[in-house]
């Protein structure tokens, strides 16, 4: 008898238990995409997360401007805001994300296991295949505004965490302490004069190429709901980009093999 991770091409790894949860962890033979299912009965929400490993390299924001460009369209799915749209009509209570120093984590909740299975192709193409045009990059990341002034949405983000005390010493402390070889140094959220004048929608596709890889993901889903199902969805969405997979894995690879020889 075929299990039914295996059926869809998934390796059991490990697993905790408590009387009331469980935790299992597989991942997946083909694009090695790492599934955690937490296992709470009682729990009336579903939440799913999906964890980017992202490390920037410089000052100029490149993970968190690649976060909002994310909900800008897709490949299969290029009209903008499609995702809160279409979660709004599949009682979801909408989606969102979040930056860090070491990765990107989009999010999505909702109180029907229905919902998140239609919702979640949708929200992994837009992770993997995003359009990423210079439009979206003008209006939501950085421009020059009729009165000549620099505007954005990412920009004037920032520009508010520039004036803020706790910010700007939480960002002095960091630099201190980790020196220029480590992403824990540089400004995740993006300097403000580093985006004027170092960002580039370039550099932008350049880091989803190298950190936006099926092997850099970790989907977490908890709630009431069986591995099975997002195996299923993960399965059909592999067989659907195997192209694509093949090719940002081998990118991986050879970063990875790059980051190695510049260490030596």
């Amino acid at each position: 008898m075929v299990s039914s991770f295996a059926r869809y091409n998934f390796d059991f790894i490990q697993s905790y238990c408590e009387p009331s949860f469980s935790i299992e962890k597989f991942q997946s033979k083909k694009s090695k995409i790492k599934l955690y299912c937490i296992r709470l009965p009682e729990l009336p929400t579903i939440k799913v997360e999906l964890c980017v490993q992202t490390k920037p390299y410089d000052d100029t924001g490149v993970a968190h401007t690649l976060e909002h460009l994310i909900f800008m369209g897709s490949k299969n799915y290029p009209q903008q805001g499609i995702l809160d749209y279409i979660s709004s009509y599949l009682y979801c209570t909408g989606t969102n994300a979040s930056t860090y120093r070491d990765m990107t984590n989009y999010e999505l909740s909702t109180i029907d296991k229905y919902s998140i299975l239609k919702l979640l192709p949708i929200y992994l193409d837009h992770i993997f295949n995003p359009l990423l045009t210079n439009d979206c990059y003008l209006t939501e990341i950085h421009h020059i505004n009729n009165e000549g002034h620099d505007s954005g949405v990412v920009y004037s983000e920032m520009q508010s965490c520039e004036q803020q005390a706790d910010e700007i010493l939480e960002q002095k402390l960091m630099s201190e302490l980790w020196s220029k070889t480590s992403h824990y140094h540089y400004n995740y959220g993006g300097k403000l004069e580093s985006i004027r004048t170092s960002l580039s929608l370039d550099k932008i596709k350049s880091f989803h190429k190298m950190f936006y890889t099926p092997k850099n993901v970790a989907i977490i889903v908890s709630g009431n709901i069986e591995p099975d199902d997002i195996m299923n969805v993960i399965y059909e969405f592999e067989q659907q980009n195997e192209k694509r997979i093949t090719i940002n894995s081998t990118i991986h690879a050879s970063n990875n093999m790059q980051h190695k020889r510049k260490k030596r």
